[in-house]
């Protein structure tokens, strides 16, 4: 399959026709998604929103201490996202398997320590100013890509980089369509602060009432960010399910 065709065949995507039922397919997904997180995440869920919450109150640029604490939140607050992220993966994903208890622990058991430890480099990395931090956000395609193709494999080191790698291909040969997508969601996020950014400028003049009504709002958008996440994630991974099934050669060795 050659990078055009691949692009052309990724657009048809975005046909009414295509589109309406890809939008139902993963509308359903996510529902299906938030009530497997209400069941086995809640509590993650709550500890995230809020202590993503207790972050953003504790900031003070004037104080050394509270700016040593807010960096140890804000690892806490890192790892407690890559949990919860995982685990809406581990939903997202089409499975024959029964998606309990067991299930959560032994995708988490299969995955977490290369997980935890590129997270770790991302985060030195991010230290150093050699990326951002959050350069690869919760919806991104990559990060979503490479813990389905991750979970679909047997494990292991050499699969999570072979996984990686995957992401990258399908990422690559469905271009047009994986800029769509997340221009539609930044779009979405841009429009939906600013409209509250606006309004809060609008109703609010004083410069002290101005500077807490603004942590306000970021506290807001952190809690939609947590809440929001299976959004993003389930319309990701029924791309990859459609595309691995379209561009299965691209990712599977065929027997000679």
């Amino acid at each position: 399959m050659t990078l055009v065709q691949a692009w052309i065949d990724s657009i048809q995507l975005l046909r009414p026709k295509n589109l309406k039922l890809f939008a139902l397919v993963t509308i359903k997904s996510i529902l299906e998604a938030y009530k497997s997180v209400f069941k086995y995440f809640w509590w993650l869920l709550l500890i995230c929103l809020m202590i993503s919450g207790y972050r953003l109150l504790i900031v003070d640029s004037r104080d050394m201490a509270s700016l040593v604490r807010y960096a140890q939140v804000r690892g806490v607050v890192y790892l407690l996202y890559t949990l919860f992220f995982l685990g809406i993966c581990f939903i997202t994903r089409p499975s024959i398997a029964k998606k309990d208890c067991a299930y959560f622990r032994n995708q988490y058991a299969k995955i977490i320590l290369y997980w935890l430890l590129w997270a770790a480099l991302m985060f030195v990395a991010a230290t150093y100013r050699f990326m951002p931090l959050f350069w690869v956000s919760a919806y991104s395609a990559w990060y979503i890509f490479t813990v389905l193709f991750f979970a679909d494999s047997s494990g292991g080191p050499k699969n999570f980089f072979l996984s990686m790698w995957h992401a990258v291909k399908m990422i690559l040969f469905n271009l047009p369509l994986l800029l769509v997508a997340s221009a539609f969601f930044y779009c979405s996020e841009i429009l939906f602060f600013q409209i509250i950014k606006r309004g809060i400028v609008f109703f609010v003049s004083e410069e002290n009432a101005m500077a807490q009504a603004l942590i306000f709002v970021r506290i807001i958008s952190n809690f939609l960010g947590v809440l929001l996440m299976p959004i993003g994630v389930c319309t990701y991974a029924n791309i990859y399910i459609k595309k691995l099934h379209d561009q299965f050669d691209l990712y599977v060795k065929q027997p000679q």
